[in-house]
């Protein structure tokens, strides 16, 4: 596991971070990754395990998730051609065409959103506890305004 997780850093170039990942963090695996936070990241920078350089690589990996979209056929369990597959590729269709295409990786991963209907279930309150960097989550809650069904919006 320890292997597979100096790959993955490797791959994303941040083989630095791994030792403060692993010592501070308490990552033992790439899954680990995905349960750290801001805070986090800061809190080891803060203690110095953590240079400047990695620590935003890091933070931006864990907000937009990995390079290569692979993370993505890992979240569909029913297979390529089942109907969530087609509501994740609606989703990220929708993401990507209104300028959003980094916020998918949060949605999914830290909100449980499956398809385009469960980001309108979210409501504003929902989107501002993703904690999103300050523009995307303007442009997300202007979307959810023009498209969210009218009964899911506060008056």
């Amino acid at each position: 596991e320890k292997e597979r997780l100096r790959a993955f850093l490797e791959e994303e170039g941040m083989e630095e971070a791994l030792y403060a990942l692993v010592e501070f963090g308490g990552v033992t695996s790439v899954s680990d990754i995905w349960d750290l936070t801001k805070e986090d990241i800061e809190e080891m920078k803060t203690s110095k395990a953590l240079q400047m350089r990695p620590a935003s690589k890091l933070r931006r990996l864990i907000e937009h998730g990995p390079k290569d979209q692979s993370w993505i056929c890992a979240e569909i369990k029913e297979g390529p051609h089942s109907q969530a597959a087609k509501d994740l590729q609606e989703l990220k269709t929708f993401l990507e065409t209104n300028g959003l295409a980094e916020v998918l990786f949060a949605l999914v991963r830290r909100a449980g959103v499956r398809k385009l209907g469960h980001v309108w279930l979210l409501g504003l309150d929902g989107i501002e506890e993703l904690k999103l960097p300050l523009v995307q989550a303007r442009l997300l809650k202007r979307l959810f305004k023009d498209h969210a069904p009218r009964h899911l919006q506060k008056p």
